[in-house]
């Protein structure tokens, strides 16, 4: 896996006391496969994703308050190879293809600063993800209806929904914090 991050700061946008910008893109190269051990047979077939993800995010500080939004979007694009699945699934030649995955993740949140030890929050944020490619991938047989990348179903990329809440102490002697989250996705993770 290969990438680069770049990214900007600018404080007080606007001329706006306590607003921040940041902004910047990620980049992502993920070649993987997998193969046997014993026999070097073709397990998992050679894949590359490729992604270019570019997000901004603004922060404002309004006394004790720091509120928090921004955006990311993901273009990405996963390419597999053909490939022979193995001999216990019937040897079954497969055409690779390639898939595109799209998704604007929102996130947003919230501070409050009640005293110098104590303070709450709460989020809510998107994330991104590729549902375990190889699973469907490598159960292609000779029964199987299609035997391309392009019929496969299980290849949904995966949108997390994630929310929390909490809560911050911090004193002289220490500090202490917990907080309550709940994540899920429409199709499941793994």
């Amino acid at each position: 896996k290969k990438g680069l991050r770049a990214g900007y700061g600018y404080q007080d946008l606007f001329a706006v006391e306590g607003l921040r910008l940041r902004a910047g893109v990620d980049l992502v190269k993920d070649t993987a496969q997998q193969r046997l051990a014993l026999t070097n047979r073709t397990w998992v077939p050679p894949m590359e994703y490729e992604s270019f993800a570019p997000y901004a995010q603004l922060s404002w500080d309004i006394g004790p308050v720091t509120l928090d939004a921004g955006v990311r979007r993901e273009d990405g694009q996963l390419t597999i190879a053909d490939y022979t699945t193995v001999a216990f699934r019937d040897n079954t030649p497969v055409q690779g293809g390639k898939l595109d995955y799209q998704a604007t993740m929102p996130n947003f949140g919230a501070i409050w600063r009640i005293n110098n030890e104590w303070s709450v929050f709460a989020s809510y944020s998107e994330g991104f993800g590729i549902a375990n490619v190889g699973i469907p991938l490598r159960n292609i047989q000779a029964t199987s209806p299609c035997k391309a990348v392009a019929c496969v179903a299980d290849l949904q990329p995966l949108i997390t929904e994630n929310r929390e809440v909490g809560v911050n102490w911090r004193g002289a002697r220490g500090q202490f914090g917990a907080s309550v989250y709940r994540s899920t996705s429409d199709f499941g993770s793994s």
